[in-house]
């Protein structure tokens, strides 16, 4: 039997050699500018930004592999979207919950309300690449960002009934959607370990490459 003061020898010294090996960076002077200037495109159109620190978040999209976002795209073009809980009793995204779906959504579509399109069986990829040839709209975090305030239940009725008519697949389509079956899900988790396993060595790499150049600097 193993004594809980063990485990907690244990676990301080794993969070020891965590500290040592990912030793935290000195503070820096972020490189955002303080006012944002207009975004002018190729036709002359403008937009207008607002001086807000998450436009400049420029963080990588991590944790969704190409195979799990073309999964997710199938998914909802079966169930629609946010239909979330569908998507989850299938078993076809182990791992993921609803709002790791929702924002992939809003990156996929290219767009940060989403909500215009829920219940609808949509091509989000055929979506998505309207929305980024738009040069009429404001963006933020490179996502088509609402500058008309919140619509009213009406107006958001009314967008989701014009959506319909304009990006609806039809019904035929959509049911004949086949997503993976449970059975291939251990599949998907060992390309995600193995994933997994080249950012670690891509790491150790980079953190020998920052060793000797430290050494040299010696």
């Amino acid at each position: 039997m193993v004594h809980k003061s063990s485990m907690d020898e244990s676990r301080t010294e794993w969070v020891r050699k965590l500290r040592d090996a990912f030793p935290r960076p000195p503070p820096r002077k972020s490189a955002r500018p303080t006012s944002t200037p207009n975004i002018v495109s190729a036709n002359g159109a403008v937009a207008v930004l607002n001086d807000s620190p998450s436009l400049w978040n420029t963080s990588l999209n991590q944790g969704w592999t190409r195979a799990e976002e073309d999964i997710l795209c199938s998914a909802i073009l079966r169930y629609g979207v946010g239909n979330w809980r569908a998507i989850l009793d299938s078993g076809c995204l182990p791992g993921k919950n609803p709002s790791q779906m929702y924002l992939q959504t809003q990156r996929i579509l290219g767009q940060q309300s989403i909500s215009e399109f829920t219940g609808l069986h949509v091509n989000c990829r055929a979506i998505g690449e309207f929305n980024r040839g738009r040069v009429d709209v404001v963006r933020k975090n490179r996502l088509i960002n609402n500058q008309g305030g919140r619509p009213s239940k009406e107006e958001l009725q009314r967008k989701v009934k014009e959506n319909k008519e304009k990006y609806e697949v039809p019904k035929h389509e959509w049911l004949s959607v086949i997503l993976p079956r449970r059975d291939c899900v251990s599949k998907l988790i060992e390309e995600k370990k193995l994933y997994l396993s080249l950012l670690e060595t891509e790491m150790a790499q980079v953190k020998e490459g920052i060793r000797a150049i430290h050494a040299k600097k010696k």
